[in-house]
C-alpha cells in the first residue's frame, strides 16, 4: 500500500517539488507552541494574488489525501488548497477555505483525487490571504483515527495528542483550562492542596467542592471516515471512606443531557467499572471524561483511563483496561515478580486493597506489589512485573508511559520491556532518577508475536534499592 506522510515545515522541498512559485514562500513554526511537531510546523503564504504549486510523483491511482491548515502562533486563512490529479483541473477543498485563529486548525480528511498523469499536484493560495500548509498525508486508503489513551497521552502540555485537562461548571456550563502543577497534575489554580480541586492526573482525578467538575477532554484531529471509533475504559473510587460517591460521564460535543455513559458509584463502592462503546467522529469533535461531585467531594478521587481507536485497526488493549483480580484467564494478563538472580518468574497474591503483592499483604513488607496503574518493586531486590501473553500469532505494536509516584529518597528505578527471556536485552528500557518526575513515553512497533508462546514483560526493577520506588506505568497493546 503507497502511503506518504509530510511534517511540511521541515522536509517539504524534499518531498514535493515547487513547480511555480509565484508568491513569497516561507516555513515557519517548530518552537513547540502546539506540543504536537505535525501541527507546530507549516509552509506559509503571505497574502497574495497568486498562488503556488507542488508536485509530487505517484503512480496513477485513487488516493485519499488528509490536509491540515494553520499557525500555531497566529490567526491566518482563510485557507485556500487546490488538488489535481490531471496536472491541470484543480478541485478546491472546501473544508480549508475557513479562517483559523491562533493555534486553531482546519483539517480535511481522506479527500478522495485520481492521479492520472503521474503526478498529484497542490496549489496554495492565490485568494489574497495568508495561507498555511501544516503537513499532507497522502494514502491508497483511508487514513484511520490513531488509537490514543487518556493515561499513555498524559502530558504537561494541553493539547498534547490532543488531550485537554479542564474543570467544568454545571451551572453556567462552561469548561475552563486547569492550571499545571508542582507534582505532575493539573489544578483549577496551580495549587497541589485540597483548596485547589478539581485536579488531573495521569489516570484520574478529583471533582472540586466548589461544585466544579474535574474533565479530560479528547479532541479528535480528524474525520473517522472508517466509521465509528471505539472508546473503552474503566474507572473506579480510590477512596471509599466518606462522601456521597460521584458520578461518571462520557459526553460528546457537551451534550451532557445525552451521554454516551454514565455511572453513579457509592461513596463505599470499590468495584471496576468498564465501559465500552462506538460513536462517529468528524474533526474537532469532542469526548469528554468528567467526574461529577454530587453534592459534596469529600473522597471523591477516581482512577479513570480510556482509550480511543479506529475500529479497523483490529484489537487495542491496555494494561490498566485489561487488569483483573484473576490471573490469565481471558485478559491474558498475569501479576508476577522476577528474580534477575535465577531468572525465575513467580505469580504474585491478590491482596484486599485491589492489588497483587508477593505474599497477598497490603504493608511494605509485601512488595512487589502490581496495581492497576502502575507497582512497586521489592525491597529483596524483585521486580515487579506484569506479563502479556500473546492471544494472536503476527505482530504487534506497544506504546506506553510511565513516572515515578515518590521522588522523595532511593536511587530510582529502572523500567523496561523485555520479550520472553530476553532479560539482558530489553525491547526499551528507561533508568529513572530517586527524583526526577518526568513522564516517560515510549513506542515499539512490529514486534513478531506467537499466539499462546511470546510473552511481553513490563518491569519495575528497584535497582540497588526499593525506597520510594512506587511507580505509574500503563501500555496500550494494538493488534490485526
Amino acid at each position: 500500500m503507497y502511503s506518504i506522510r509530510c511534517i511540511l515545515g521541515a522536509v517539504f522541498a524534499a518531498a514535493l517539488t515547487c513547480v511555480a512559485a509565484d508568491a513569497a514562500v516561507f516555513t515557519g513554526g517548530g518552537s513547540e507552541v502546539n506540543p504536537n511537531p505535525e501541527y507546530d510546523t507549516y509552509v506559509g503564504q503571505n497574502a497574495s494574488g497568486s498562488y503556488d504549486t507542488w508536485e509530487i510523483t505517484l503512480p496513477n491511482n485513487d488516493y485519499k489525501v488528509t490536509i491540515a491548515c494553520g499557525d500555531p502562533s497566529a490567526a491566518t486563512g482563510p485557507h485556500y488548497v487546490a488538488l489535481s490529479g490531471d496536472g491541470s483541473t484543480y478541485s478546491q477543498i472546501a473544508a480549508l477555505n475557513t479562517a483559523t485563529d491562533e493555534n486553531e486548525f482546519a483539517t480535511a480528511t481522506n479527500v478522495p483525487v485520481t492521479v492520472s498523469a503521474g503526478k498529484l499536484s497542490l496549489r496554495l493560495g492565490g485568494n489574497s490571504q495568508a495561507n498555511r500548509i501544516n503537513f499532507i498525508i497522502i494514502s491508497e486508503s483511508n487514513l484511520p483515527v490513531s488509537t490514543t489513551a487518556a493515561s499513555t497521552s498524559y502530558s504537561r502540555n494541553q493539547s498534547q495528542d490532543w488531550w485537554y485537562y479542564q474543570s467544568y461548571n454545571s451551572s453556567t456550563a462552561t469548561y475552563t483550562p486547569l492550571v499545571n502543577t508542582s507534582n505532575n497534575r493539573w489544578s483549577v489554580d496551580g495549587g497541589t492542596g485540597g483548596a485547589s480541586y478539581p485536579q488531573v492526573w495521569i489516570n484520574g482525578g478529583f471533582p472540586g467542592f466548589n461544585g466544579l467538575w474535574a474533565v479530560r477532554t479528547w479532541k479528535a484531529p480528524l474525520d473517522a471516515t472508517n466509521g465509528p471509533v471505539k472508546i473503552e475504559g474503566w474507572v473506579t473510587k480510590s477512596l471509599v471512606d466518606n462522601g456521597d460517591g460521584v458520578r461518571i460521564l462520557l459526553v460528546k460535543n457537551g451534550d451532557i443531557g445525552s451521554p454516551l455513559y454514565e455511572r453513579t458509584i457509592a461513596w463505599n463502592d470499590s468495584a471496576y467499572y468498564s465501559f465500552n462503546l462506538s460513536t462517529s467522529i468528524v474533526a474537532g469533535d469532542e469526548i469528554h471524561l468528567m467526574l461529577d461531585p454530587l453534592s459534596n467531594a469529600f473522597s471523591d478521587a477516581c482512577q479513570l483511563n480510556a482509550i480511543v481507536y479506529d475500529t479497523t485497526r483490529g484489537t487495542t488493549e491496555s494494561l490498566s483496561g485489561n487488569y483483573s483480580r484473576d490471573q490469565g484467564g481471558d485478559m491474558h494478563i498475569t501479576y508476577e515478580s522476577y528474580n534477575s538472580s535465577t531468572g525465575v518468574y513467580t505469580q504474585l497474591v491478590n491482596t484486599s486493597n485491589n492489588r497483587w503483592s508477593v505474599d497477598g499483604g497490603t504493608g511494605g513488607a509485601s512488595y512487589p506489589q502490581v496495581w492497576i496503574n502502575g507497582g512497586y518493586p521489592g525491597f529483596n531486590g524483585l521486580d515487579a512485573v506484569r506479563t502479556w501473553l500473546a492471544p494472536t500469532t503476527g505482530t504487534v505494536d506497544v506504546t506506553g508511559t510511565v513516572t515515578k509516584s515518590l521522588v522523595t529518597g532511593g536511587d530510582g528505578v529502572m523500567v523496561m520491556l523485555v520479550k520472553d527471556d530476553a532479560y539482558s536485552s530489553p525491547l526499551w528500557q528507561q533508568t529513572i532518577a530517586w527524583n526526577d518526575a518526568s513522564y516517560y513515553n515510549f513506542s515499539v512497533s512490529d514486534i513478531p508475536v506467537t499466539a499462546g508462546v511470546t510473552k511481553l514483560h513490563f518491569h519495575i526493577n528497584p535497582i540497588s534499592n526499593a525506597t520510594s520506588d512506587a511507580t505509574q506505568l500503563d501500555a496500550v497493546i494494538s493488534y490485526d
